[in-house]
């Protein structure tokens, strides 16, 4: 009753399997149930919840469209069995509409303002230790044969999902090996290929003969666009004449900007980047090298070469189970923003990036030496 009465007199109730809200004239209380559901509704790290999974109720979504308009607050409570956990107070962080039905909300991210201790965030979302995590076996096949070491990764990192049968999407012009094989261990597992970075359907690949997209420099005649970035839009280009091609960015600065792998290995080091970035069970934050040096430190570095993307020197390592991203250097951006006088350059501090296959994989990383900027362990 006391989490309902925070809503006030006349507060509109509603009520489904993982969440209740209590709709009041200033006030939304949003009683979550207890749980980890990564892809659902619940509380997903000390200071996050999500609003997903089942069709959030046409008047809660309402109400959280027009808070700016109401004044509207929100208060966030958790029912255990001796009672409601007060959350306290939450911010409004993000939200979408359902493809299918747009006038539903599909998803709601709120901010839990006062973060939460540990021990109360285990008692609201227990997290259970997994028994089975992948080896490591994959990287010993680096840097030799970086096409096998993909395949390893992927078989035991996405066993779960299952592969598609039958051939990819033929392309317009005829690709190099890696590429193809890349597109076999793809098949089914969309989230192999997307990411901030996206590896194109090989029925998308651009040619030279296609308009450039909106803002992009024309794709030179003999390379063809294989991948982009989605969030500032420059392409990733190879020369599919090549049994093994250099990976190329156009439009990150005025000439392409070549990785320092050949595509066989970059293949590898797009799956793993994309892991720290996609998975539900993740981290981020920005600290000094030392402190990114303390922290793989137990891990076993990736033995290929640094990617120039994120930033220019973009190590990775890995335990069973998990990748961490180190990335250093100048930060990719578009256009110029290579070259020497353009480019920005943090000096000592670095970004690190982690993804785990399951939750448990990140406790021992809950007290780090530093402050997490986000962190769902």
């Amino acid at each position: 009753m006391t989490a309902l009465a925070e809503a006030g007199p006349g507060a509109v109730v509603l009520t489904l399997d993982t969440v209740s809200y209590a709709i009041g004239l200033d006030t939304m209380v949003i009683i979550l149930e207890p749980g980890d559901r990564p892809d659902g509704t619940a509380v997903q790290s000390a200071d996050e919840i999500a609003l997903r999974g089942e069709p959030i109720p046409i008047e809660a979504g309402l109400a959280i469209d027009r808070r700016s308009a109401t004044g509207l607050r929100f208060v966030g409570f958790v029912r255990l069995a001796e009672g409601c956990l007060p959350l306290g107070p939450l911010e409004f962080l993000c939200s979408w509409q359902s493809f299918e039905r747009p006038e539903l909300m599909a998803y709601c991210g709120m901010k839990i303002v006062n973060r939460l201790p540990f021990d109360l965030l285990d008692l609201v979302r227990p997290v259970v230790r997994s028994q089975h995590l992948p080896d490591l076996g994959w990287v010993t096949l680096l840097p030799g044969d970086p096409v096998a070491a993909l395949r390893a990764f992927v078989d035991t990192w996405y066993a779960d999902v299952p592969s598609a049968t039958g051939e990819p999407a033929s392309s317009p012009v005829p690709l190099p090996a890696p590429l193809n094989e890349f597109y076999r261990v793809a098949a089914g597992r969309n989230s192999i290929l997307s990411g901030v970075n996206e590896v194109l359907a090989a029925d998308k690949v651009r040619t030279a003969d296609h308009d450039p997209f909106d803002g992009w420099q024309p794709v030179p005649d003999g390379l063809i666009v294989v991948g982009t970035n989605l969030a500032t839009e420059w392409g990733i280009a190879i020369d599919p004449a090549q049994p093994d091609p250099q990976v190329l960015y156009l439009g990150v600065a005025d000439e392409p900007v070549v990785e320092r792998e050949p595509l066989s290995a970059y293949l590898m080091q797009h799956v793993l980047v994309n892991v720290t970035r996609t998975l539900p069970f993740h981290a981020s934050a920005e600290v000094t090298a030392e402190q990114a040096r303390r922290l793989v430190e137990p891990l076993r570095r990736v033995p290929l070469r640094p990617m120039r993307w994120p930033r220019d020197e973009t190590s990775l390592y890995v335990g069973s189970g998990l990748v961490v991203a180190v990335c250093a250097g100048p930060q990719a951006q578009p256009r110029s923003a290579w070259s020497a006088r353009e480019a920005k350059d943090d000096g000592d501090l670095c970004e690190i990036m982690v993804g785990a296959i399951d939750r448990s994989v990140l406790l021992p990383m809950r007290e780090p030496g530093f402050e997490w900027a986000s962190f769902g362990g």
